[in-house]
C-alpha cells in the first residue's frame, strides 16, 4: 500500500471513529441487560464449587456460562466493575476481530481497498451499533466471530493464504463461539459440503484445519460437559426440551423470517449477477450463510432480538459491498474525485442506517440507575447483612440486574421460573405420555429446589410480586404443590409490608416505557416490624 493510500485509509477510520464516539459514550453506561448478569452471576457460583443444577438452572448449554468467566476474572484481577470489564472487553473483542476481518479479506485477494474498509466498517456498526441493548449477548459473540469464520474457511476452500497464527486464532475461537449454540453448525457443514463439491474430494474436506479443530472442539465440549457438567444432560436438558423448548409465539418468528428471507433473496440475486466468476461465487456463499444464520433465528423460534445478531454480522457488510460495486459500476466512479465522494457516501449511509435501525436510547437505564434506586434502597434498608434476598418477577428482568449491581445473594438457582407455564398447561406437549414422570411429581420436584435454595442461601427477605392488584399472590400454593417442608419454611417470614414502584423506572426508552405500577408483598424471618412503602 502506498503512502497518499495508507494515510486515506487512517483518515477514513479516523472519521469512523468519530462517527462512533455518540455510541460509545451512551453504550458505556447503558446497564447491562438481564441476561448477561444472570450469567455472570453463574459464573461466580459455579467457581464456588456449585454444580449447574444447584447455582444455574438455566436453559442453555454450560458454555453460555463459561464465556463470561474471563470478563469475572478481568474484574477481581484488576479490581474493576464488572461491567466495565464486560464492556470494554467486548468491545475490544470486536476490534479484534473486524481487523482480522479486514485482514482476511484482503488473502481471499477479490476487494478493492475501498470494498474491504467498507466490508469491515459494516462489521463494526453490526456488532456495536445494531445489537444495542443487546450488547454482550451470547448471540452477540457468536456474531463477532461468525464473518471472519466464514471468511477464513473461504480463503481454506480457494486456497488463499493466511497468516498461519491469524488462521488458527480465527478458527480456534470461531468454533468456541459457534459452540455457545451448536446448530450455528450448520454454517460451517454448508461450506464443508461446498468445498467437497467444488474441489471434487471429501478427503480433503477432512483433513482441512477447520474441519479438525470444528471436529476436536465438539468433541471435547461434549467429553467436558459429560465430565464436569453432567448434570445438563442428566437434569436441565430434559426438563428444557419438555417445559421451555415449545413454549413460543411463532407469529414474530415467521414475520421477521418472511421479510429478511425476501430482503436476503433480493441480495443473492444481486450477487448472482456480480461480473466477476470468483466474486461472484465467494459473495453467493457469503449472502448463503446469512441465509443459514437466519434460518437458525427461525428453528429457535423464540422470535428474541439478540437471535438475530448473527445473521445481521452477516448480511449487513454484505449488503453494503454489493451496493457500493453496484453504484460504482453504475455511476462509473472510477476517477479519483468520484471514487472518495463514493466512499465519504457510504460511511455517512453506514452509520445513519445503523443508528436508525438501533436508536441509541440515551434514557436507557444507566448502570447508577441500578446501583441506586428506591427498590435498592428498600432492600438494603430491611435485608439482613450480607444480604440474601427472595424475589419473584414476570420474567427474568429486573431481578437479575439487580443482584448482580448489588452483589447481594440472589436466593434461588432459577433467572425466573420459566417452567411455569408448562405447570400452568400452556405446554400441552409437557403432559405427553412419553414422560415417566407426571407433571404433579415435576412440581414437587421444582418446588423441592426451591427449598433446597432456601436452605443453603438463607434469604432474610422475600418479594412476592402481586399478579392481580389488591391480591397477594399465594407463593406456596403456586409453587408448592405437595412440598408441606416449603410451606413450613415460608411459614417463618413475617409480612412487613408492600413495596410499590412504577416499572418504567427499568424501561425507559422501550416500548415498555410506560406508567405500570407494580408491587411486592415483603416478608422478613424472625420479624413483626410492618412498614409499607408506595
Amino acid at each position: 500500500m502506498d503512502r497518499k493510500r495508507y494515510l486515506f485509509s487512517i483518515y477514513l477510520w479516523a472519521l469512523s471513529s468519530i462517527a462512533l464516539i455518540p455510541w460509545i459514550s451512551i453504550q458505556y453506561q447503558k446497564s447491562i441487560n438481564c441476561d448477561v448478569a444472570w450469567l455472570s452471576i453463574c459464573v461466580k457460583r459455579i467457581i464456588s464449587g456449585l454444580s449447574l443444577s444447584e447455582g444455574c438452572f438455566d436453559t442453555n448449554p454450560p458454555l453460555s456460562v463459561l464465556i463470561y468467566a474471563p470478563f469475572v476474572f478481568l474484574a477481581e484481577t484488576f479490581s474493576i466493575k464488572a461491567h466495565d470489564a464486560i464492556f470494554w472487553g467486548t468491545l475490544g473483542i470486536i476490534i479484534l476481530f473486524v481487523i482480522i476481518t479486514y485482514r482476511t479479506l484482503k488473502s481471499l485477494n477479490i476487494f478493492s481497498d475501498n470494498e474491504r474498509f467498507l466490508i469491515a466498517l459494516g462489521s463494526l456498526c453490526s456488532l456495536t451499533i445494531i445489537p444495542a441493548i443487546h450488547f454482550a449477548e451470547r448471540d452477540h459473540f457468536i456474531a463477532i466471530t461468525l464473518l471472519p469464520f466464514i471468511l477464513t474457511q473461504l480463503c481454506i476452500t480457494y486456497k488463499h493464504h493466511v497468516p498461519r497464527v491469524m488462521l488458527y486464532f480465527t478458527l480456534i475461537i470461531g468454533a468456541i463461539a459457534l459452540l455457545i449454540k451448536p446448530h450455528f453448525g450448520l454454517i460451517p457443514a454448508f461450506i464443508f459440503i461446498h468445498r467437497a463439491i467444488k474441489n471434487k474430494t471429501i478427503i480433503g474436506v477432512i483433513k482441512s484445519p477447520d474441519f479438525i479443530i470444528l471436529s476436536l472442539f465438539s468433541i471435547g465440549y461434549i467429553g467436558i460437559i459429560w465430565i464436569f457438567f453432567q448434570d445438563f444432560i442428566t437434569v436441565i436438558l430434559p426438563d428444557v426440551l419438555r417445559f421451555y423448548l415449545n413454549y413460543n409465539d411463532p407469529r414474530l418468528v415467521y414475520l421477521y423470517t418472511k421479510i429478511y428471507a425476501i430482503m436476503t433473496g433480493g441480495i443473492l440475486v444481486m450477487a448472482i449477477f456480480t461480473p466477476q466468476k470468483d466474486r461472484r461465487d465467494i459473495l453467493s456463499i457469503i449472502t448463503l450463510c446469512s441465509l443459514l444464520a437466519l434460518t437458525i433465528f427461525f428453528i429457535q423460534m423464540k422470535g428474541f432480538t439478540y437471535h438475530r445478531l448473527p445473521f445481521y454480522a452477516v448480511l449487513f457488510p454484505l449488503g453494503i459491498v454489493i451496493f457500493y460495486d453496484i453504484l460504482k459500476r453504475k455511476l462509473n466512479a472510477q476517477t479519483k474525485t468520484r471514487s472518495i465522494l463514493l466512499m465519504h457516501i457510504f460511511i455517512a449511509l453506514i452509520f445513519a442506517s445503523s443508528y436508525a435501525f438501533s436508536p441509541l436510547r440515551a434514557d436507557y437505564p444507566t448502570h447508577k440507575d441500578y446501583e441506586k434506586n428506591k427498590l435498592i434502597d428498600y432492600i438494603n434498608k430491611h435485608c439482613t447483612q450480607p444480604c440474601s434476598y427472595f424475589m419473584t418477577y414476570e420474567n427474568m428482568d429486573i431481578t437479575s440486574q439487580l443482584a448482580f449491581y448489588s452483589g447481594h445473594t440472589y436466593a434461588t438457582r432459577f433467572p425466573a421460573f420459566w417452567f411455569q407455564p408448562a405447570f400452568d398447561g400452556h405446554v400441552p406437549t409437557a403432559t405427553n405420555n412419553k414422560y415417566t414422570e407426571s407433571l404433579d411429581q415435576a412440581q414437587k420436584r421444582y418446588a423441592q429446589y426451591i427449598i433446597d435454595d432456601f436452605k443453603a442461601m438463607d434469604p432474610s427477605l422475600l418479594l412476592i410480586l402481586r399478579y392481580a392488584e389488591g391480591v397477594p399472590t399465594n407463593f406456596a400454593e403456586r409453587f408448592a404443590v405437595n412440598a408441606p417442608e416449603l410451606i413450613d419454611i415460608l411459614s417463618t417470614y413475617e409480612p412487613i409490608g408492600q413495596f410499590s414502584i412504577d416499572r418504567a423506572y427499568f424501561y425507559r426508552d422501550t416500548k415498555y416505557d410506560f406508567e405500570y405500577i407494580i408491587t411486592w408483598d415483603v416478608y422478613k424471618k424472625d420479624t413483626g416490624t410492618i412498614e409499607s412503602n408506595k
